[in-house]
């Protein structure tokens, strides 16, 4: 992690305020980056997981986002979804998407925190891939922000990369020199140093792990061989390793050792209330 901490230090110098929410904006109007967007990419995985944890029904934020792939996949399974963005520019595109679906109630625009948005207005705030975007004097906000827009018994679910070393990252302008990380990625944390920033700020950690979020995904069935009967080998496996666990830690809650089943992998996911 030496590196690491390192390249945060330099990217802090990088990645002003002003450069982050120009950078935002012109990624937003470039068609040809959005399969770049991790929600684009794995949103639907986000969603499952969600949905294995029991963050089911209810109000939904998606905080932070972006180009919406992830609050349109949210619709797309029936919750309630809200969105906030910090980009004009990302917010406006939302709007324009979305716009007339059922159970979309928009994407509010943020200049800063706190937002317009209600205390206390939601059961479920999904943050993905927001945190190691944050500059260091931003963090405390973020979290208080989020503590202030979940219901008492509302649950966070955050994303973020597992331990990414910056560097693999780093790119070189040619005509400044100017060395910064691709996506303007600032910090990097395990599962423990997440763990405890949130403790901090007064949540309860109920799950923090790195996880392979595409095991999720099962594949697409093959319209050109024959139907078969029962479930799909991954499907059958992952069920295979839920039933074993049951059998053998027969005290623990079932969604819990469903979660456990989940391959590790590059992303942190936390869940937490």
């Amino acid at each position: 992690m030496e590196s690491s901490v390192s390249a945060e230090a330099d990217a802090h110098a990088v990645w002003t305020v002003e450069r982050i929410a120009r950078f935002w904006d012109l990624v937003a109007g470039e068609p040809r980056l959005e399969h770049m967007y991790f929600a684009k990419q794995q949103g639907d995985c986000v969603v499952s997981f969600a949905q294995l944890a029991g963050l089911t029904g209810g109000q939904v934020l998606d905080y932070g986002c972006g180009a919406g792939f992830l609050a349109e996949e949210l619709l797309r399974r029936g919750y309630e979804t809200h969105a906030v963005e910090f980009s004009s520019a990302s917010a406006a595109r939302v709007n324009v998407r979305l716009a007339g679906k059922p159970r979309w109630h928009g994407c509010a625009i943020a200049e800063g925190v706190p937002t317009a948005l209600p205390d206390a207005g939601f059961d479920f705030i999904f943050s993905v891939e927001n945190y190691e975007h944050l500059r260091d004097e931003w963090v405390p906000g973020y979290f208080r922000e989020l503590r202030r827009l979940l219901k008492p018994s509302g649950t966070l679910l955050l994303t973020t990369p597992n331990e990414e070393y910056l560097d693999d990252s780093l790119i070189i302008c040619p005509c400044c020199e100017t060395k910064f990380h691709r996506w303007g990625h600032l910090r990097a944390r395990t599962a423990e140093q997440l763990a405890d920033e949130v403790v901090e700020y007064g949540f309860s950690v109920e799950f923090c792990r790195p996880v392979n979020l595409r095991a999720l995904r099962l594949p697409a069935p093959d319209p050109t061989r024959p139907a078969r009967v029962g479930l799909p080998v991954r499907a059958t496996r992952h069920l295979l390793r839920v039933v074993c666990s049951r059998r053998t830690k027969p005290t623990r809650p079932a969604v819990d050792w469903q979660l456990d089943s989940i391959p590790d992998g590059p992303h942190l996911v936390l869940i937490a209330s």
